[in-house]
């Protein structure tokens, strides 16, 4: 009997998995699905989100997610933004970053509107890390690998004596 209960007790002593969510919000709703749903299961308990970067150039990009976090009352979880040049131009031919941030942004008002207003996405991603215990985070990257590039050849710096490969493993 005590091995039954200590069984059904274990499930409640693991806990959350951290994540990290790096996105390309802007294009299509995927995106949305996905920082929604990591945020409901905050609110459930099955997750922890230590943070949540943008993953192109597109300025208004950090809008988006702050006004999707911000609704759910999560407005300490840390954000970043790449803030390169790829992805900065809001369309390329028949794609457009701006499908629906700009209404987004407008509708909610988040407390950040732009990318000005938040750390490089490599900086929030090795705090983020160096703060976490190993094998603790797990990373959902939906859209382009600008930020876990950058992270992988990162050098060490105030967050962590660890290069970018040996902080991620």
């Amino acid at each position: 009997m005590r091995t039954l209960c200590s069984l059904l007790l274990l499930p409640l002593a693991i806990a959350a998995p951290q994540l990290i969510i790096d996105t390309d919000l802007g294009a299509f709703v995927d995106d949305v699905g996905a920082i929604c749903s990591a945020n409901a299961l905050q609110d459930l308990g099955e997750a922890e989100i230590i943070a949540i970067v943008h993953d192109t150039g597109f300025i208004k990009g950090v809008g988006g997610i702050s006004a999707l976090i911000d609704y759910y009352g999560h407005t300490t979880v840390p954000l970043g933004a790449y803030k390169g040049l790829f992805g900065r131009a809001p369309t390329h031919g028949n794609f457009t970053q701006d499908t629906f941030l700009s209404d987004l942004i407008d509708q909610f008002r988040p407390r950040i509107s732009n990318t000005t207003q938040v750390p490089t996405a490599l900086e929030v991603y090795r705090r983020a890390l160096a703060q976490s215990p190993d094998g603790a985070v797990r990373i959902a990257s939906i859209g382009m690998t600008t930020n876990l590039r950058d992270l992988l050849m990162s050098e060490p710096d105030e967050h962590s004596p660890l290069y970018g490969k040996e902080l991620v493993a």
